[in-house]
């Protein structure tokens, strides 16, 4: 009989501590909140008329359309003026080589701040990728920025993800890229994150080779 109580205490107590990982309990590849300025990411234009004989063109006040946000603790796109500036905003390398990794998320918060949705210009998310020894390319044909905002309100952050399955076993760079278009709304975005779920879970791993 003591026996058998024995065994009633200690699996109690192991059904007690024993706690099932969380659905949501994933593995944080890479995350930058841009709450202190770009991070990660570095900023890069080209004004597309600058210096091709239009006074006019050239007398416009010069202009970064990737900046910082102090108000709203994020990176914003935005172009005031008429000038044709393909801007980009790309990130460091990020390593996604663990072929363990599944269900891989790129996933960041965005909102439009002077209209509800972006409906000009040509920026979009792309992603660009490469094996090992290899050179970056352009594996996606990308999602402009007017499908990303469409539907929102305007000053209210909502979250957007987008897949990156097709991605493990590589490195990979993401880039917000294009032009914002003249009288765009700012375009704003905080709170970018990587992430996957791994059979050990959040603890570090080796990398997985064929």
């Amino acid at each position: 009989k003591m026996r058998k109580t024995l065994h009633f205490v200690f699996f109690t107590l192991l059904s007690c501590c024993f706690v099932p990982a969380m659905a949501d309990d994933r593995r944080v590849v890479f995350e930058e909140s841009f709450s202190q300025g770009l991070g990660a990411f570095s900023q890069n234009q080209t004004d597309m008329r600058e210096g091709m004989g239009d006074e006019e063109y050239d007398s416009q006040p010069q202009v970064t359309v990737w900046t910082f946000n102090e108000t709203y603790e994020s990176v914003q796109a935005y172009n005031p003026t008429k000038r044709e500036i393909m801007a980009d905003l790309r990130s460091v390398e990020i390593d996604l080589r663990d072929k363990l990794l599944q269900d891989v998320l790129l996933s960041f918060e965005n909102t439009v701040v002077g209209a509800n949705t972006i409906t000009n210009g040509s920026m979009q998310l792309l992603v660009q990728g490469r094996h090992e020894g290899e050179e970056y390319y352009t594996t996606s044909s990308g999602v402009f920025a007017s499908e990303i905002t469409k539907g929102q309100s305007e000053g209210v952050f909502t979250n957007y993800e987008y897949s990156l399955e097709q991605y493990v076993g590589m490195y990979i760079k993401i880039t917000f890229t294009g032009d914002m278009g003249y009288n765009s709304p700012r375009w704003l975005i905080k709170n970018l994150k990587i992430t996957g779920t791994h059979p050990y879970g959040n603890k570090e791993s080796v990398l997985v080779d064929d």
